[in-house]
């Protein structure tokens, strides 16, 4: 396999990863194909003679920054891009780290250099390094002469606004992302090799389970201590967490809650094979007298999937929510992508402890997700103004059915306002799931982007799912959905226009559903469109990379995101969220909580960013394994790496469209931040 320009985003805790380009594969791992919207001409081929201009972007969250730049010409002699990091608190600007070097400058031992000596060959990179809690601005430089005299082109150097490594994303709102992604060079050159040269996973585990081992914290980063702070905080001011887990066995969290019995009320699930899962936890737990409600639901039915806290003060008030997508065990944690959000805000919290409650009282009623607690769970709840930001929560399970008809399933009502968020996108839709079943938001995005009367196929579609058994297939919705009757309680009404085969695409202005053509296949490793790839690894060695784990021995999720972006630099971004894995069995069958927040502009940078940085780190492995498992790596020693970049069929692709939409919505942003 050839390779032209290579180049890979240098996590420091990882492989680097993203903008090696493989034969078709571009460097910001978007996709090449040549749509443009309706109405629009396709952007003309830049000429050289044209003077080239930079321009830049950031954004984050408190794992990592997303840098984009673009220039509208090739710059003579420029061999790639020196990326550095400024601290202007402490007066440092540092170049960071590459891996991937020119032919002959070595690279072995994955002990690395910097962008000054080994060049960025694309237009977006990311920064793992740094220290969560500062803010930094980034600088690009032209780097231009020859593999082995290279000089930064100062005269065309720009700077990006600051960034903050935070989970703060406004006052009152607080989002939290791990890096739990163990197919890295930087975890493979950290543990012990297997006599079959792959990395050994008993090592591993044995890491993950100390709170004060270097590789639980480089993968679970702040993840814990943000779970933990409700209860601190709540301990602080002699206020109480009211807590509703789904799986319960991290040493960290597990000693912590046995440390501090009289700040928690839980309900437990039950998880594993006869409870495998929590057996231990639950029993040490009741052994220290903690008040613990055991909520055990039918094996292989339905699942109590619920990780949410809520916090009261002292005065018994509702204050605070903590929703997470992972669930509090060490795999959680640190062996896959995962997320938290906290919401300080008395009216939602009161909505969660009513829930709360009418999952005590059906756990005490040995109804296991009886009618009274289903029928709570449909009600539409009040929307919640944050930070100026408009928050919607949603609880299952909320069908009167207990599982799901295999055949023409009614939209439950929190999949109908999560499918009609989706379907009113206007410029993109992220995304991150574990596995949703069928139907679920990968028919929803798949219809929209392949169905040929849609008029969406023009946004950008980026997404990723823990395996390739997460497959989108056609579904028959029912003859039914839910409107609002204004009365807060959905109602199944009739429609018309209903196809068979169809993928519903609500509409709540007309109260119908509007048909699309049935969804194909999404999943592939089409490197000229690739919409949605699976978690992937390098699975042999190939040059200085070694082999890397995909995840743990009898381990099934990867990604465990639940994470939807629509427009997230848009007039009103959305973001969905929760422990929902937004499908529709999870509304017919699980306890559930799902939170859809519109307008927090931040909030949604923060998560897109997340979603990128797991995208790109696995579409990259995914594209070595479509091609064999090989590729080139080292950077084109000569200015034609640019060539590919500026052809008529990239600059009117949306690779190029997608960039231009960063650094144009991102700046925006910008400018209505300072004003």
């Amino acid at each position: 396999m050839s390779v032209a320009s290579a180049r890979l985003d240098a996590r420091t805790y990882s492989a680097p990863i993203g903008a090696h380009a493989l034969k078709g594969v571009h460097h910001n791992m978007s996709t090449t194909d040549n749509t443009t919207p309706e109405g629009t001409t396709p952007v003309a081929l830049v000429a050289k003679k044209k003077k080239p201009a930079l321009r830049i972007v950031a954004f984050g969250n408190n794992t990592c920054a997303v840098i984009v730049w673009q220039t509208d010409a090739p710059i003579d002699g420029c061999l790639g891009f020196s990326i550095r990091r400024i601290d202007e608190e402490a007066g440092t600007t540092e170049p960071l780290k590459a891996y991937l070097p020119f032919k002959g400058q070595g690279g072995e031992g994955w002990t690395g250099s910097t962008t000054d000596k080994w060049p960025v060959q694309g237009f977006k990179w990311k920064d793992f390094g740094g220290v969560e809690g500062k803010t930094y601005k980034y600088q690009v430089v032209p780097m231009v002469g020859t593999p082995d005299d290279l000089k930064p082109l100062d005269s065309m150097a720009v700077v990006s606004s600051a960034v903050a490594r935070t989970t703060t994303v406004s006052e009152n709102i607080k989002v939290c992302f791990n890096r739990g992604i163990l197919s890295t060079q930087k975890l493979a050159h950290m543990l012990p090799k297997l006599p079959d040269g792959n990395p050994d996973p008993a090592t591993l585990i044995e890491a993950l389970k100390d709170p004060s081992s270097a590789i639980r914290k480089m993968l679970a980063g702040s993840l814990p201590a943000f779970i933990k702070s409700i209860f601190l905080e709540a301990k602080a001011e002699g206020g109480q967490v009211f807590s509703a887990l789904y799986e319960l066995a991290d040493p960290e969290i597990v000693d912590f809650l046995l440390a501090n019995p009289d700040t928690f009320e839980l309900i437990l699930g039950n998880a594993g094979e006869d409870d495998e899962t929590n057996k231990d936890a639950r029993a040490r737990l009741h052994a220290a007298v903690a008040k613990v409600i055991d909520r055990f639901l039918p094996k292989g039915r339905s699942l109590p999937h619920n990780k949410f806290h809520v916090r009261k003060n002292k005065k018994g008030k509702p204050v605070a929510v903590l929703s997470a997508s992972a669930n509090a065990t060490f795999t959680g944690l640190c062996c896959q992508s995962n997320n938290a959000i906290s919401i300080v805000n008395d009216e939602l919290a009161a909505i969660y402890v009513a829930y709360w409650d009418a999952l005590k009282a059906d756990t005490e009623s040995g109804e296991e997700q009886g009618e009274t607690f289903r029928a709570f769970n449909r009600k539409k709840r009040k929307e919640i103004v944050v930070d100026g930001a408009r928050v919607t929560a949603w609880f299952s399970p909320n069908t009167k059915e207990r599982t799901k008809p295999s055949k023409s399933p009614g939209v439950p009502v929190d999949m109908f306002e999560v499918f009609d968020a989706i379907d009113a996108a206007q410029e993109g839709v992220y995304f991150l799931a574990f596995y949703p079943g069928f139907p679920s938001i990968i028919s929803k995005i798949n219809g929209m982007q392949n169905a040929p009367s849609s008029k969406k196929k023009h946004l950008f579609y980026r997404g990723a799912v823990s395996s390739p058994q997460a497959l989108p297939r056609p579904f028959t919705p029912s003859a039914s959905r839910f409107l609002d009757t204004g009365s807060g309680q959905l109602t199944a009404q009739e429609t018309v226009g209903v196809t068979a085969g169809g993928i519903v695409v609500p509409d709540i202005s007309s109260g119908l559903i509007t048909p699309a053509a049935a969804p194909v296949q999404i999943f592939h490793h089409d490197r000229r469109r690739p919409v949605i790839i699976a978690a992937d690894s390098l699975e042999t060695a190939v040059g200085n990379w070694q082999r890397e784990l995909l995840k743990l021995p009898e381990a099934h999720s990867i990604i465990h995101d639940k994470l939807v972006v629509i427009d997230p630099f848009g007039d009103e971004p959305i973001v969905i969220l929760g422990s929902h894995n937004l499908g529709f069995k999870a509304s017919y069958a699980n306890d559930e909580n799902l939170l859809i927040i519109r307008g927090n502009h931040r909030l949604a940078a923060a998560c897109l960013a997340h979603v990128l940085d797991v995208y790109d780190h696995y579409r990259f492995r995914s594209m070595v394994r479509a091609d064999g498992g090989k590729f080139d790596a080292s950077l084109n020693g000569t200015p034609a790496w640019q060539d590919r970049f500026f052809t008529p069929k990239y600059l009117s692709s949306k690779s190029r469209r997608e960039l231009t939409y960063f650094i144009d919505g991102a700046k925006r942003l910008e400018k209505n931040a300072a004003a």
